[in-house]
Parts: structure tokens; sequence; C-alpha cells
């Protein structure tokens, strides 16, 4: 008798979740003020939870009916937690933060935009990140529209994530730190 067994196996292999709250409040017509924060769990960049505070200014370029740009200029402090902590680095820091953010309306109902947000630690200049995302938008209805985005995160001195190394020797099996792609 010939037996068939299937097993199914379940596993989350990638999780990255993201949260961003800001305010901003204009001084005149294209200089205004602004508090923000976000947080992010980046578990196959070695993050497993970043918190960060910003406050700045910015100004407003454009400000048409077809294209809308504004850039900002601010004092961040950060608070993270790596997936491998690695004592002699600090997870709290303050740092610079400066954006773009550009919108461009191609059609009357698809609008292009353009997201970029670069990062400087203030305790060590080497550790600096960029995060630049890239939108199309169709409005569908008055009330529904699909929407396509590119993310590319960068981050010059990026965290660490643990792998597994086994040795054929013996066949014991470690987990060592490694330090995650950028």
């Amino acid at each position: 008798l010939d037996t068939l067994r299937e097993e199914e196996i379940s596993n989350i292999t990638t999780e990255m979740y993201y949260a961003n709250l800001r305010y901003s409040r204009n001084i005149t017509d294209r200089f205004f003020w602004y508090v923000g924060g976000n947080w992010d769990r980046n578990i196959p960049a070695g993050i497993d939870n970043r918190y960060i505070g910003d406050a700045g200014v910015g100004n407003i370029w454009y400000d048409k009916e077809k294209i809308k740009w504004r850039t900002t200029y601010g004092l961040s402090y950060t608070d993270q937690q790596d997936v491998i902590p690695i004592d002699d680095e600090s997870s709290t820091f303050a740092g610079a933060r400066l954006a773009s953010d550009f919108e461009y309306q191609i059609t009357g109902s698809t609008k292009f935009g353009n997201l970029f947000i670069g990062d400087l630690n203030f305790d060590n200049s080497d550790a600096w990140r960029i995060d630049m995302v890239n939108s199309l938008t169709v409005a569908m209805t008055e009330k529904l529209a699909l929407g396509i985005s590119h993310q590319l995160l960068y981050n010059n001195d990026p965290a660490f994530i643990a792998t597994t190394v086994v040795n054929l020797t013996d066949a014991s099996v470690i987990e060592v730190p490694l330090q995650a792609d950028t």
C-alpha cells in the first residue's frame, strides 16, 4: 500500500511595518513649521523597532493645480532597537532630516509622486540613511483610486541580523550576527 504524505509549512518570511504622523502649520504662504513622528519595524534589515521624532521648517516651492513641491529641514531624535543589539552601538541619537515631497498631475485622473527623506546621525557621521518612494496613482472614481509605488531604502551603516552557521566537522550549529543588506 502506497502512502502519500503531504506536509504544509506556513511561515511568515518577511514583515515590515510603518506608521507616520505629522502636523504642519503655515507661517507664510511659502514657509511652514512641522512636527512629526514615525515608527517602523523591518526585521530583514535588522530593525525590531525604530521610533523617530522630528521637527523643523519647510518651504513650499510650488502649490499649483498640476505641480506641488515642498521641502523640509529639521532635527530628529531616534530610538532604535535592533534585532541583534551590539554592545558598543548607541541605540538613541539626535540627527538631521531633509525631505522633498513632489506631486505632478499628469492627467485629470493620473498623478505621479516622489517622496525623498534623508537622515543623518549626529553621533556617527558615517551612519546615514535614505528613503525614497516613487508612486503613480490613477483615480478610478471620485472615492476610489489605484496606486502603485516603488520604495528604495538605503542605510549606510545597517543593523545586524542573526544567521545560522553550521560547522561541518562536528555538525554544531551556532547563531552569529551578520550585518544586514543595505
